[in-house]
């Protein structure tokens, strides 16, 4: 039984002009986010300009440079410090990238194939089940989405994070469409995403899902023990190879977050400190739910899933219920827990963009809803979702300008998806820096 759609009549050589106009769009935004506009950069006052040419890094640049190093053999010393080895998807995909051409240059090249290859590999995917024309709307929004520009510019394994989410969609959708009979499929599916996992920490967001389809559409309790066996084990392998073989802890400052989480729940309770912080829960959620995918993204999600109508397909397929569930959940885990200590806190409005993998179902259905749209027979409900798409795009496409126009909205929206420092600090580095995109370097003096 299959829940997908055939595509639409639209001209092939229309729909692959408008797919390949998307990506191109999107790499010509990516590349207006590198060298000292790359964001993750720029917007932190603990940026840095490294020679000869001045382009921004974090100031975790070591952290990230330090998993190429343990790959390539260098000293123990010059990496075993780094907090994001658990990430090894990245930094083994993007190697040869790096090793020929340098740690900055090669990774954002290869940031560069790897985006463009999973958006197209979506689009081409999302062809056959929302239509051609739902889907090359939706290729506008991936093209203008800031949360793939934010990421970007920097070779670090956060620039995995929309690929990584938008392949695993992909396979959770196709989890969705297979019968009971088809269980070698199904575990493929499953290691395929648990491979995924690697990449970023994406399983809280969609291994609830795999294991949940794979109940429903099989009923097979051995399928779902396999399932979720395949999900975790690529993840537990690289953790008992970096104990075994590197030597290196798996527990650091970074991952030790989650476990601090935990046990503020089995901890004896402040409660009039904690219902202070429950207090500011309703805002804290909907501040996180907007700001974690800059806001256009979710308002048009909730404004087409609203007036599309569900018709005869379901508003949200079974994966997409499963993921938005699982991302409230680890919400509510973050910032519903009893006060603990720390000066990193994952709740309130400090960092929403742990939420940001969600997104990849908003397209989802958003594609679905527009599909709905386009075969309305109301000219008005048509043109109304076009035009909010439209709008989105361009609200999208501003942030990425924000640099030369809108610097202001710009600083303000990347605050907001990560207030790692104050929203001035962007304008502030970005005049002693320049505004130059990677191959404008500073000219010396």
């Amino acid at each position: 039984m299959s829940i997908s759609s055939p595509p639409d009549s639209r001209s092939p050589d229309r729909y692959w002009l408008a797919s390949a106009g998307a990506v191109a769009l999107l790499l010509v935004l990516a590349w207006l986010s590198s060298g000292t506009l790359a964001p993750y950069g720029v917007t932190s006052d603990l940026a840095m300009a490294l020679a000869p040419c001045g382009y921004v890094v974090s100031t975790d640049h070591g952290h990230f440079l330090g998993a190429h190093l343990m790959l390539d053999g260098a000293p123990r010393a010059m990496w075993a410090w780094s907090v994001v080895l658990r990430r090894a998807l990245y930094p083994l995909l993007s190697f040869p990238f790096v090793k020929g051409l340098g740690f900055e240059l090669g990774g954002f090249l290869f940031n560069l194939l790897a985006t463009a290859a999973a958006a197209f590999s979506f689009l081409a995917f999302l062809r056959r089940r929302a239509g051609e024309r739902a889907t090359a709307w939706t290729g506008l929004l991936l093209a203008c989405y800031p949360g793939i520009h934010y990421w970007i510019g920097l070779p670090y394994c956060y620039a995995a994070i929309v690929p990584a989410s938008l392949l695993i969609v992909m396979a959770l959708w196709r989890l969705e469409e297979l019968d009971a009979s088809r269980g070698r499929t199904v575990l493929g599916l499953a290691l395929s995403i648990g491979v995924l996992f690697l990449a970023y920490d994406l399983m809280p967001f969609f291994a609830p899902a795999a294991v949940v389809v794979t109940w429903r559409r099989t009923r097979r309790p051995w399928l779902v023990a396999a399932v979720t066996a395949l999900l975790l084990l690529p993840t537990v392998a690289w953790l008992t190879a970096m104990s075994t073989i590197y030597g290196v802890a798996v527990i650091n400052d970074n991952s030790s977050l989650y476990g601090t989480v935990l046990r503020a729940w089995l901890s004896p309770v402040d409660l009039g400190a904690w219902w202070r912080l429950l207090a500011d829960a309703p805002h804290g959620l909907l501040v996180n739910f907007l700001a974690s995918n800059f806001f256009a993204l979710p308002l048009l999600w909730l404004a087409l899933l609203a007036v599309a109508g569900g018709g005869q397909s379901r508003r949200l397929l079974d994966f997409e219920v499963v993921v938005l569930l699982a991302t409230l959940g680890l919400w509510a885990l973050n910032n519903l827990a009893p006060p603990y200590p720390g000066k990193w806190q994952l709740r309130g409005d400090f960092i929403p963009r742990l939420y940001q993998p969600v997104f990849a179902v908003m397209l989802t259905s958003m594609a679905r809803a527009l599909q709905r749209t386009e075969a309305s027979q109301q000219p008005g409900r048509r043109w109304g979702a076009r035009g909010a798409v439209v709008a989105a795009a361009l609200a999208g496409a501003a942030v990425v300008a924000g640099p030369w126009l809108f610097q202001g909205y710009t600083s303000q929206v990347y605050a907001a998806f990560y207030r790692h420092a104050a929203p001035e600090v962007m304008g502030r580095n970005l005049d002693v820096v320049g505004r130059r995109p990677l191959g404008f370097c500073r000219l010396r003096r």
